[in-house]
């Protein structure tokens, strides 16, 4: 570890504690990194001189990545309707 980085755990009592903090701070078992990367990729995409067709199954591709890295936490089948619609929104307004 270089010096830099070390001093952040220094303090810490235990080398258990030390790799506790470690694994949270650069840990990425959210997908957090995967995520930001196809929103993105969503954000910056542009049809250009694309069929639509070719770019809607492009941006489909995509989107379906994100939804097989986010996960959802549903309370009641009604979260279902909830999260039909948010994903229509979302599709329709980056089409």
């Amino acid at each position: 570890m270089k010096p830099a980085v070390g001093k952040t755990y220094m303090f810490l009592p235990t080398e258990k504690d030390v790799w506790d903090a470690i694994r949270e701070t650069y840990s990425d078992a959210e997908n957090a990194s995967q995520i930001f990367k196809l929103k993105m990729w969503l954000w910056q995409r542009k049809q250009g001189d694309r069929e639509v067709t070719e770019y809607y199954t492009k941006m489909l591709g995509l989107w379906q990545d994100l939804d097989l890295n986010c996960e959802e936490e549903w309370e009641c089948t009604g979260d279902s309707v909830q999260f039909k619609k948010k994903m229509e929104n979302r599709e329709s307004s980056s089409f």
